[in-house]
């Protein structure tokens, strides 16, 4: 956190907020400030130690800061003025940084379109798309991505009791995800400032807390929880698993990754918060038969996404791409579009663009001052 700080300030948090941020301020001092080459390879070297560390969190944020901030540069030394080209390269970068880190073409546009397009220009999507693509590519050819695994789903004979799973689900996942979004944007707003100015008090508090949450929990809380969500996944449909991080796991991880949140360093959310759904599809399926517990582990997983994140159709696409399945569309998709009608009666902004919000809130009291 000190070395965050001081010496690369600009790298805090995933990134999304500051890339969409970057893409609202028309007077490009944020992307001035957040979306530099120097930004980009300090993330890359803060994240890998933050996973030493035992942090709780994920490489697909601050993927997607590092690819709109190289994308940005590129934009600015080729002299591109038109704003809406910026913000294309902005957007195509962030998209484009979904695709490399998880070998997801389709959900990296569906993310560059839903959550960085809300002030979407439609002249810049054929930029997009071929940014996208390529990252893509290229992650196939530089390595085979390892967050994908095979889900075998079954739908089961009676439909009535696969909607009310799916129901629940959604519910459970709106609920939990949208107060996990709302918990974050409060600390964001109300003890941000605090945190910055006794920034050792909470790099102590903070790191004693994963601690204490890693060593209470066995050491699942550590990390970004894709090992555990594969245990999760071997374990489905067995009646006994040894490896099975327990029922606690999912409170764990999200204890974890507040923790992680609040300390400011580089930090993603996506794979904790596709490792927390997995473990509360995992609980529920506690309580229906067996040979469901795939199905529900996977709509557990997207509805959890979709509370978090409000962007169901990026979170259906993102489950479907990684597990490799394709029979439990319609019931994905229903999911997440319950869990995102919940988590907004809790929290009536998407995570990102409050968190984007509070950053542009923040530039206008510096620049007032």
């Amino acid at each position: 956190m000190y070395v965050t700080r001081t010496l690369f300030p600009g790298t805090e948090g995933s990134g999304v907020p500051q890339s969409l941020a970057s893409i609202k301020d028309s007077s490009r001092m944020l992307a001035g400030r957040y979306l530099t080459l120097r930004i980009a390879i300090s993330k890359i070297l803060l994240c890998v130690g933050g996973l030493l560390c035992g942090a709780s969190l994920g490489r697909v944020g601050p993927t997607v800061h590092i690819g709109a901030a190289i994308m940005y540069s590129l934009g600015k030394y080729m002299h591109f003025r038109r704003d809406y080209v910026l913000n294309g390269l902005i957007m195509a970068g962030g998209g484009a940084g979904i695709a490399a880190a998880f070998n997801l073409p389709i959900a990296g546009i569906m993310f560059a379109i839903e959550e960085m397009g809300r002030t979407f220009d439609r002249r810049s999507i054929g930029m997009i798309l071929i940014a996208i693509i390529l990252a893509s590519m290229v992650s196939i050819l530089v390595h085979d991505s390892d967050y994908h695994f095979a889900v075998t789903a079954v739908l089961g004979s009676d439909s009535v009791q696969l909607g009310f799973i799916v129901v629940i689900c959604g519910v459970i996942g709106g609920l939990i995800g949208g107060g996990f979004s709302y918990l974050l944007i409060t600390i964001a707003r109300k003890i941000s400032s605090h945190t910055r100015k006794h920034w050792v008090a909470t790099t102590l508090v903070c790191g004693l807390g994963i601690a204490v949450t890693g060593i209470l929990s066995g050491g699942v809380a550590f990390g970004s929880g894709y090992a555990e969500t594969k245990i999760l996944v071997s374990c489905a449909g067995q009646q006994v698993c040894a490896d099975h991080p327990g029922i606690l796991f999912p409170l764990y991880k999200i204890v974890a990754t507040v923790m992680t949140f609040i300390s400011g360093i580089p930090a993603g959310l996506f794979v904790p918060v596709l490792a927390t759904g997995a473990g509360i599809g995992s609980d529920i399926a506690m309580f229906f038969p067996v040979e469901l517990a795939s199905t529900i582990l996977l709509i557990g997983m997207v509805a959890y996404f979709s509370g978090v994140f409000q962007t169901p159709v990026t979170a259906f696409i993102v489950v479907i791409e990684i597990s490799e399945n394709n029979e439990l569309v319609f019931a994905l998709m229903v999911a997440a579009l319950i869990a995102s009608g919940i988590s907004k009666m809790i929290c009536r902004k998407p995570l990102f663009k409050a968190l984007a919000e509070n950053l542009l809130a923040m530039m206008s009291e510096k620049q007032s001052r």
